[in-house]
């Protein structure tokens, strides 16, 4: 009655003596064919496993060593998991005279353990080799790549911006994408490669043989292609790339955890050059992962120590020149490394998600420092936080803000979040919601780094901005690329037509300031007024009268007309025209070299500008071209030696210089023209020469 099968054998196991009814359940034959045939159980044992079992039972039963595992095929052709074995039986004497054995269906236990050892090794989503299996596969390639001197690569794949799909779409179809994914793959490489799934929407490739290194960014290039067109999940069209990371075998490592680390890190690399391409790996990639994860443990104890602080930058208003504002930024002073720049570690909070621990503590710190000089009496501006784009994705941001400015007592309207414009259109309606939710509260918005986000105006207007901020890295420029200088204009036009203030952040000339003080830009920052400061140090800057830079066309708001401004680095030319010019009646400013030119400009109304072309510091054309960008309506003269007439020519012909006039030959031409672009009452013009 016992499931297993109970046989005996005489001891030269030439005759069946008996075997169970048990035989039949499991063979699928009838026991009576083994009293016909005692040769009968081996040819139902699979070809394979035949020879190995018939030595064992012949050497090994007699001795009570027999314990072994084969396949055996049933008569309806399925194959069985048989576990067998036997003991010798000996008679009065001592001596063996029967074998004794037992064989057990181990069919569903093997079953188990093959899936088992499936589950371990495999991705259950696209059956391809887990980490565990394509860690043996890439050893095992490894040395069959040493034994044959051959190369060998390995690249590290990471899909770009997968999570948007799950997000978007749910994650039943963002894993169908990675069973798609995993099929392109496949079908980009030889049998003899491996592409196994390391984790999320993170792949291996082990090039087994190659014939140079760079055959490598061939195949790179190829996934790349071949994930271009566009995936299909149950009717939603989505488009997908990659970024690639690839290390050789000898040159780059001969480790599997290091050739895997290593790829990995130019997979970073890949994504910091605009993802969608690949990177071989470099040393340097390693020291800065390394760097990284060094921040990363510092900033934790950092955080835990309290080793962050906050300076503040002042902004000011560019009409009377006094602070209207302050900018938080945050600092980390670490024990070992000193003052941390910025640049270095908020990277590293943005990819840990530290920055929405860290956020909330900027936002309470800024709070309680406004109490602060509230109490002590200090003349109170409002201060704006940077909000991140995980803040601005975080659950219940709304309730976090409301609490600090309720816990601190803080007028919302002194409060002002500054979120970057890649932020806001990352996902522009759930932004909408948000930003509502904390204008709600009182609090003001603005739009940071405005011009590299590529913002719709469509979205613009429905967000509840109230100011935007001119990128640094057109301010930097706008005084010397026309580009940037159409940009910056634009900017102001486009927020002043939909009631939006403007901050220009990152300004550090006078001529950039009255760049934007002539385009009308509200409020300008950067190290032209001040750095950003400790909070004792602002608090003083605070106390005093807050006057950060002379207040702007101080001449202008008196009424008095357009000033001329004269501008020669030779005292007597200079001299002699400013006399000239005097006993027309106008207002004479002069500058011996283009920075006090600048000044002049600056803080002055001008309305025409003669400059000689050979200076020192800048060429008159280079001069009146950067006056043309700051000072459109400027009428722009040169007047200057003969030999210069070509130079003046070619600058005409661009439009850099409007007139031309020789010294020593022109003065009362130039005396006419500027009349006529004046506007002044005709003189005497007795000695005018035609």
């Amino acid at each position: 009655n016992i499931p297993q099968v109970f046989w005996m054998t005489d001891a030269a196991q030439k005759d069946t003596i008996y075997v169970s009814p048990a035989y039949e359940k499991i063979t699928g034959r009838p026991v009576s064919e083994l009293a016909a045939e005692p040769q009968a159980w081996l040819r139902t044992i699979h070809g394979e496993d035949r020879e190995r079992v018939k030595y064992s039972r012949k050497e090994r039963a007699p001795l009570g060593t027999y314990d072994i595992e084969y396949r055996m095929l049933r008569s309806d052709g399925s194959l069985r998991w048989v576990h067998d074995r036997a003991f010798p039986v000996k008679n009065t004497r001592g001596e063996v005279y029967r074998i004794a054995g037992i064989a057990e269906d181990i069919t569903e236990r093997k079953q188990a353990q093959e899936q088992l050892a499936n589950l371990a090794h495999y991705d259950s989503l696209t059956g391809l080799p887990n980490r565990v299996l394509f860690n043996d596969r890439l050893r095992q390639a490894l040395a069959q790549a040493h034994r044959n001197q051959w190369i060998l690569g390995v690249l590290f794949l990471d899909l770009d911006r997968f999570k948007i799909v799950n997000d978007t779409l749910g994650h039943i179809k963002g894993d169908l994408l990675l069973k798609q994914v995993a099929a392109r793959l496949g079908a980009c490489l030889r049998p003899t490669d491996t592409v196994g799934r390391l984790s999320g929407d993170e792949f291996a490739i082990i090039l087994s043989e190659l014939a140079e290194a760079q055959n490598a960014g061939y195949v790179a290039q190829k996934i790349i292609d071949a994930l271009a067109s566009p995936f299909d999940l149950d009717g939603n069209e989505v488009f997908v790339t990659a970024s690639i990371g690839i290390t050789l075998y000898p040159s780059d490592s001969r480790g599997v955890e290091t050739l895997v680390r290593d790829a990995d890190a130019a997979m970073y690399g890949a994504k910091a050059a605009g993802r969608n391409n690949y990177q071989y790996y470099t040393a340097e990639m390693n020291a800065r992962a390394t760097e990284k994860l060094q921040l990363e443990t510092g900033i934790r104890r950092g955080l835990e120590r309290g080793e962050l602080l906050l300076h503040y930058q002042p902004k000011i208003d560019i009409a009377s020149g006094r602070i209207s504002g302050l900018e938080a930024l945050l600092r980390w002073q670490s024990p070992e490394r000193g003052l941390v720049p910025p640049g270095q570690f908020i990277p590293v909070l943005e990819e840990t998600g530290l920055i929405v621990q860290v956020g909330e503590w900027v936002l309470r710190t800024a709070c309680a420092q406004l109490k602060a000089w509230q109490q002590a009496g200090v003349r109170t501006v409002p201060v704006a936080i940077n909000l991140s784009a995980r803040q601005l994705r975080q659950q219940g941001f709304a309730a976090v803000l409301d609490h600090a400015l309720k816990e601190h007592g803080i007028d919302p309207q002194l409060i002002h979040m500054e979120i970057t414009e890649s932020a806001l259109m990352d996902n522009p309606e759930e932004a909408i919601i948000i930003l509502n939710e904390i204008k709600a509260l009182g609090v003001r918005l603005e739009a940071d780094d405005f011009g590299t986000g590529y913002s719709s105006l469509s979205y613009l207007k429905r967000f509840p901005l109230d100011a935007l901020k001119i990128d640094r890295s057109f301010v930097r420029d706008m005084t010397l690329d026309e580009d940037d200088a159409v940009i910056a204009r634009t900017v102001i036009t486009l927020a002043h037509s939909l009631g939006l203030k403007v901050i220009a952040e990152g300004v550090e000339t006078e001529e950039q300031l009255a760049f934007l003080g002539d385009n009308r830009c509200d409020e300008a920052q950067g190290f032209l007024f001040a750095r950003p400061l400790p909070a004792d140090d602002c608090r003083a800057l605070l106390s005093s009268n807050g006057l950060l830079h002379s207040p702007r066309r101080e001449a202008e708001a008196a009424g008095r007309k357009p000033a001329i401004l004269v501008v020669d680095d030779n005292k007597e030319d200079l001299m002699l025209a400013r006399i000239m010019l005097q006993k027309d009646g106008h207002n004479i400013l002069t500058a011996g070299d283009t920075r006090q030119a600048f000044e002049l400009l600056n803080n002055n109304r001008v309305g025409i500008v003669i400059s000689d072309q050979n200076m020192p510091q800048m060429s008159g054309v280079d001069f009146l071209r950067q006056v043309k960008l700051m000072y459109p309506e400027t009428v722009r003269i040169m007047f200057s030696g003969a030999r210069d007439f070509n130079t003046a020519t070619a600058a005409i012909n661009e439009g850099e210089v409007q007139r031309f006039f020789v010294k020593g030959r022109d003065e009362e031409l130039l005396r006419r023209e500027i009349k006529r672009k004046s506007g002044l009452p005709a003189r005497s013009l007795q000695n005018t020469t035609g």
